[in-house]
């Protein structure tokens, strides 16, 4: 009824402006707000496979880098920072990646050097060190183990704090006061409520479950206000409305009609020449984009109404500032949804079984016309482990516009329908100003100081006499390298700039003579690299992750770690038919001494090639032509597969062909167990683990000796190479630890083109149900972030 009131006698404007029009600008405030957002700002965002992990398995990620100027992909980030903190924001480590067309990937070990407890990501770039607003990405995951797993009681402490619309209310002016109430972690806690006029209840409200509530209030002369907050423990908090100015402007905001959004401007000055001397406008923007909606107030008509039609408004957060004679007075924020995918229904996925232990899902985008890059995580229906506070579109669309530590922020994107429209347009609301600031924006523009770092400077120096003849120096391609050819200088040094090294990569070298004859030289290499030290600030750590996890992790450390093979113990054994579980203390380092053989000169010298080797151990081995295949004649697995499990340097190998031609000398440890002994289904035809070598095998200087025209060198320092997801080894699928914490797979760099489909591959883990957490980006700046469970047909 106080919405139709409000309509019956305030006159509604349509407004038709197109949302970039100049018209009408005031000098004073374009001059400064286009200066300030000239140079683009970029935003960084992390998909993590899962959030909790357990020590010996991999942390996988894929990086977005987004120009929110465009709204897209952002091309020109190449170097991107990743730093590893501890829970109180102390740096472990920093590595550096290299994005490619706005898209960047990698891994991270959880190895013997971590220990139970929460940690932090921070992803950042030089560019981002422009600006005074802190943009770095920064996301929590967590190491499972008995202290993560207790549940820690703490004294509850609440705080209510009163948050009105326009940042402050005015006598005789509708208005909204938003309210928020948190704990001591600063968690919301829902809570009931009564607002008071001179002591006594005049409405009766509840909050949101997120501790988010609004009332209207439109103060009287001389009365005094009041909230009267029921805790959850019983008591109450009674706190009193301050900041109700006698005179001033208002400002209130209805985000919630589906085609329109209204914006009521309401006054109340002291005198008729005030309202003619003053000069009222409202600014809508987004870091960069504006329009203008001109507002006209007056003794008889001290209130107004806009109407702006959302097709208007720019995708994501628009802020809506008031302004009266060039002066910013009040400010409220509101999210628009245009062009993104977060309903289950925005992807279609088919499942069939494509091999004996294999099933391959099929993956099409019905409802998007243009290409997709998406990362896609696989759990277990019942996973745990992914209680992420962010998603891709709370990184690129609403954290630059708010401050401070914003609760659940995947709820808001997530299946979005009205009633969480309405609960994100409360949050906002309580939000008040945005992060940007009016006198930064007015007198303190960034400036470009801290250059993009594209690639990294690698100084070639040749460390031997050069013959006259000799002329060039040929440096061959890598990975993301073009091949050089360079005159050879006086100071047989050469400086190549916005190079792409890869860590572990070889660079090659030869010399040309000539008469382009090549010649070996002696070449030494430098990378410039410095990762500085740094850490997260006390304002920016965040709660802890078990706060967000809906359902309690009931295991202990060492039942979380039985079922997996890299840890120490393995006490869940599951017996199908009669659907027990037994405990079992098992050692397996006894079970590898005895199957492990150690590659000496005399093993190479028996087995030049692993065929030889492993055909040696009884195994049919076909090495041909770049095809490679193990079959074991000895058993036939329960599935009807004879191909043993190989793992390489423990990465399981489901493409054997890398080991096309390799020698035996190229590995240092060669493991092998008919038996399958721990390997659970997977092992029943058997294990093979190879270790590649590490140290020089041959001693004699002949031995290695090349007669190649060319230098290798190893890069140690550069950018962190990408490498293949592989599925952990667990020795059974159907224990409460796997479906709780345990990885069925990982996939980066997913393309699904327009009106086609794309297939991928995971391991037959026999769960009848799985998860999707897919979260990408589409050509035309669309965001995907979609939760699918999926079921075997």
């Amino acid at each position: 009824m106080r919405f139709i009131y409000f309509l019956s006698f305030l006159l509604i404007f349509s407004l038709s402006a197109n949302a970039q029009n100049t018209q009408n600008k005031s000098s004073a405030i374009y001059n400064g707000y286009d200066e300030y957002f000239k140079i683009p700002r970029e935003s960084l965002y992390l998909h993590l496979n899962k959030s909790s992990f357990l020590k010996g398995e991999n942390l996988w990620f894929q990086g977005y880098a987004y120009n929110r100027q465009t709204q897209k992909l952002s091309p020109k980030v190449r170097n991107v920072e990743l730093g590893i903190y501890d829970s109180e924001g102390l740096m472990i480590d920093k590595k550096l990646y290299l994005a490619i067309d706005g898209l960047f990937k990698g891994q991270i070990s959880i190895d013997s050097s971590y220990t139970e407890g929460e940690y932090y990501l921070k992803a950042e770039t030089n560019w981002m060190k422009n600006f005074k607003e802190d943009y770095a990405h920064i996301q929590k995951f967590e190491i499972l183990g008995a202290n993560t797993l207790k549940t820690k009681q703490k004294l509850k402490a609440y705080d209510l704090q009163i948050l009105p619309e326009s940042g402050h209310s005015v006598v005789n002016c509708d208005g909204v006061l938003g309210l928020k109430l948190i704990d001591q972690s600063g968690l919301g806690v829902k809570f009931e409520a009564s607002l008071l006029e001179n002591g006594k209840p005049i409405f009766e409200f509840k909050s949101n479950r997120f501790g988010l509530a609004k009332v209207d209030l439109k103060p009287k002369p001389g009365h005094e206000y009041e909230i009267e907050a029921r805790l959850p423990n019983g008591k109450t908090i009674l706190k009193s409305i301050e900041n109700i100015k006698s005179y001033g402007y208002n400002l209130k905001v209805n985000n919630i009609i589906p085609q329109q959004t209204i914006i009521y401007v309401s006054s109340n000055l002291s005198s008729t020449s005030q309202y003619e001397n003053q000069e009222a406008k409202l600014l809508v923007h987004q870091e960069g984009k504006s329009f203008e909606v001109p507002i006209e107030l007056s003794k008889q008509k001290p209130q107004v109404a806009k109407a702006i039609k959302k097709e208007q408004l720019f995708y994501g957060v628009n802020t809506i500032t008031l302004f009266v004679n060039d002066k910013p007075v009040a400010e409220r924020l509101v999210f628009i949804r245009k062009n993104s995918q977060n309903e289950e229904s925005d992807i279609k996925v088919s499942v069939r079984k494509s091999k004996t232990d294999t099933l391959a899902l099929n993956l099409s985008l019905p409802n998007y016309n243009e290409n997709a890059y998406l990362s896609i995580s696989v759990l277990p229906e019942n996973t745990i482990s992914y209680i992420k506070n962010q998603n891709i579109l709370s990184e690129f669309l609403l954290d630059p516009f708010l401050n401070g530590y914003i609760e659940n922020k995947t709820y808001y994107f997530k299946n979005p329908n009205r009633l969480v429209d309405y609960n994100l347009d409360l949050l906002l609301l309580t939000q008040g100003w945005s992060q940007y600031d009016w006198g930064n924006i007015f007198k303190s523009p960034p400036k470009a100081l801290y250059k993009r770092k594209d690639g990294l400077t690698q100084n070639v120096n040749i460390n031997r006499e050069i013959p006259e003849n000799v002329n060039k120096l040929l440096i061959y391609s890598t990975l993301y390298n073009k091949d050089m050819v360079l005159p050879i200088n006086s100071k047989k040094s050469f400086k190549l700039q916005n190079r792409y090294p890869l860590i572990g990569e070889k660079m090659e070298f030869s010399l040309i003579d000539n008469k382009q004859n090549f010649v070996t030289p002696k070449a030494v290499v430098g990378t410039q690299l410095r990762l500085e030290s740094d850490k997260i600030q006390s304002h920016q750590l965040l709660p802890s992750l078990s706060n967000l996890r809906q359902l309690k992790l009931e295991l202990d450390k060492n039942r979380l770690y039985a079922n997996f093979l890299e840890g120490e113990l393995l006490d869940e054994v599951i017996v199908k038919a009669k659907k027990e579980e037994k405990k079992e203390n098992q050692n397996f380092a006894k079970n590898f001494r005895d199957n492990t053989i150690k590659v000496d000169e005399e093993v190479a010298a028996t087995f030049p090639f692993l065929s030889d080797y492993l055909s040696y151990r009884g195994y049919l081995v076909n090495d041909v032509s770049g095809n490679f295949s193990i079959r074991n004649l000895a058993r036939t697995s329960i599935n009807g597969s004879n191909t043993p499990v190989v793992y390489l340097n423990g990465v399981q190998l489901n493409d054997l062909s890398i080991l096309g031609g390799s020698r035996t000398s190229d590995y240092e440890e060669i493991y092998i167990d008919k038996t399958g002994y721990g390997g659970g289904v997977q092992g029943a035809n058997g294990i093979i683990r190879l270790q590649q070598r590490r140290t020089a095998l041959f001693t004699n200087e002949n031995s290695t000796k090349t007669e190649l025209p060319y230098t290798q060198f190893e890069i140690k320092k550069g950018f962190e190479p990408p490498k293949q997801f592989y599925m952990p080894e667990y020795a059974f699928f159907q224990t409460d630890s796997f479906q709780q914490v345990g990885t069925i797979a990982w996939f980066s760099d997913v393309v699904i083109k327009p009106k086609k489909s794309t297939e991928l591959e995971i391991f037959e883990t026999g769960l009848y149900k799985f998860k999707l957490f897919i979260e990408g980006i589409g050509e035309d700046g669309s965001l995907f972030y979609i939760e699918k469970t999926v079921k075997k047909n």
